[in-house]
């Protein structure tokens, strides 16, 4: 059995989603506009909202090229995701 027979197996028992990795383009648009920006977005999970007593247990961003005039994304430039 191959990898798709084996998740078709799987989904058809009614007992099982699989989840498929994402592996997002670089690329979303073409060009380059004289208006390009760089932009980051974070995500951060943590224990709890009190920061004196709970802690960071996963950091995410992204950082990305995008059109300022627009709001259209160019291209990823960089990502990032950590676990504790």
């Amino acid at each position: 059995m191959n990898d798709i027979e084996i998740i078709q197996q799987l989904e058809k028992s009614g007992q099982y989603r699989v989840i498929e990795r994402l592996n997002p383009p670089q690329l979303y648009n073409q060009g380059k506009p004289a208006t390009a920006r760089i932009g980051i977005v974070i995500d951060v999970e943590a224990t709890g909202l009190d920061t004196t007593a709970d802690k960071i247990i996963e950091l995410g961003f992204i950082v990305f090229e995008y059109d300022a005039a627009t709001a259209l994304i160019y291209r990823i430039l960089h990502s990032y995701g950590g676990f504790e």
